[in-house]
C-alpha cells in the first residue's frame, strides 16, 4: 500500500490529508508520538526506549511483516498506526494486529478513523482474514469499545500485564 489521498471538509474549512507508508523523515516525530503514548498510557507497565522504538519502526518500514502508516495533514505528520501480520496458531489464517496507534492532539476529527480504515485496507491487501485492535483500559475504554463495535469489531479477550 503506497498511499491513500483524501480531501475532507469540516464546516467551512477545507482540510487535506493523506495516509501513506512511513518515510525515514517521519521517524523523529513518530518517536515523539511513541514516547507520549508510552508515558500517557503505559506508565508502570512499559518504559520507552527511543532507540528500540526507532529500530522497530524502521524494521516495519523495511520488511513486509509489518507496516507503519502515517497520516499527514497539510504536509504535517498528525497520526500513525503500526501493526504486524502473523499466522494464527489455531487455524493458520493470516491476522493483522495493531501495535501502535496515536493521533496528535488537535488533529482533524476523523483522523484516527481514517488511520484504522487504512490499516484494515493494508491487512486485506496482505491477505489477512482478521484484524485485532487493542483497547487500553485507561484510555477511554467505553468510548473506544463502542467505536470498535460500530466498526464491526467484537470483544474477544482481556489481557493482564505483570512487570517482572
Amino acid at each position: 500500500m503506497e498511499s491513500i489521498g483524501t480531501t475532507t471538509s469540516s464546516g467551512s474549512s477545507l482540510k487535506n490529508y493523506s495516509i501513506a507508508t512511513a518515510m525515514p523523515s517521519d521517524l523523529e516525530k513518530l518517536s515523539v508520538m511513541g514516547h507520549l503514548f508510552a508515558q500517557n498510557y503505559g506508565a508502570g507497565v512499559m518504559s520507552f526506549k527511543t532507540n528500540v522504538f526507532l529500530e522497530k519502526m524502521a524494521g516495519f518500514m523495511a520488511n513486509r511483516q509489518g507496516t507503519v502508516l502515517c497520516l499527514h495533514e497539510d504536509f504535517e505528520l498528525k497520526g500513525a498506526i503500526a501493526g504486524v501480520l502473523y499466522e494464527n496458531v489455531f487455524d493458520g489464517e493470516l491476522c493483522a494486529t495493531e501495535l501502535f496507534w496515536y493521533v496528535w492532539p488537535g488533529a482533524h476529527k476523523g483522523s484516527g478513523t481514517a488511520l484504522l480504515a487504512a490499516f484494515e485496507e493494508w491487512a486485506r491487501w496482505r491477505g489477512a482474514t482478521r484484524v485485532t485492535m487493542a483497547l487500553m483500559l485507561h484510555n477511554m475504554p467505553e468510548a473506544l469499545g463502542s467505536f470498535y463495535e460500530r466498526k464491526g469489531y467484537q470483544p474477544f479477550e482481556k489481557h493482564y500485564v505483570k512487570r517482572l
